[in-house]
């Protein structure tokens, strides 16, 4: 018996694609390799991109992409620092955009200030983090809010040189959601750090001011 359209449940669903750098991979590393090491976590075939000097030899830098953005949050903490080829891979957070063109991608020069992301519309609904770990990605930071309603899309993380620089901006629900936030999660622990839950404020002209400072 055929199903009506109304008794079948909703799925199609568009569903963000995850992204990772992988650094310190052998220069014989194989497209294999990379299959083998994240069997289990949903990478795509064939999306292994290399970086390379100038004169056309791999820099040890590569970046792949996975089926989801959860794929890539499972093999980001199950993975790091696991060995192929007889070196530890350290695994970073990368945008799916960035992976299209990431064979010229500088992530050295990558500069995303969170405090842009504070706006006239959305500052009550907006906290802001400091103290994340190094290693800190926005998945990280969608696990510290456990019991809220945040998704990756919610959350800027500062970036200085390519570098996570320790401070993020969440934007919640709305006003008592970040006010709740604010009373429940600061001075929380991220992998042995407090980090500070406070109110983001709106950026005020001028430069000058680094990292998270809005």
């Amino acid at each position: 018996m055929r199903k009506d359209a109304a008794d079948t449940p909703f799925t199609d669903v568009a569903v963000e694609k995850g992204a990772l750098t992988l650094k310190g991979l052998p220069w014989k590393a194989t497209e294999e390799d990379i299959v083998q090491f994240f069997e289990g976590y949903n990478y795509i075939p064939e999306s292994l991109k290399w970086q390379v000097n100038p004169e056309g030899k791999k820099t040890g830098l590569a970046a792949v992409l996975f089926e989801s953005s959860s794929d890539a949050e499972r093999a980001f903490k199950d993975k790091q620092k696991q060995e192929i080829g007889g070196r530890w891979i350290l695994l970073g957070d990368l945008e799916p955009e960035d992976h299209e063109t990431f064979e010229s991608f500088d992530a050295e020069s990558k500069n995303v200030r969170c405090g842009d992301s504070v706006n006239d519309d959305n500052v009550d609904r907006c906290v802001k983090l400091r103290g994340l770990p190094w290693a800190a990605n926005k998945g990280t930071v969608v696990d510290f809010f456990e019991g809220f309603k945040v998704r990756k899309g919610d959350i800027t993380i500062d970036i200085q040189g390519g570098k996570n620089s320790g401070f993020a901006i969440v934007v919640l629900e709305n006003e008592e959601e970040a006010q709740r936030a604010i009373s429940e999660l600061d001075k929380k622990e991220i992998k042995g750090r407090w980090i500070g839950v406070s109110a983001a404020e709106l950026r005020r002209g001028g430069g000058g001011r680094r990292g998270g400072d809005e």
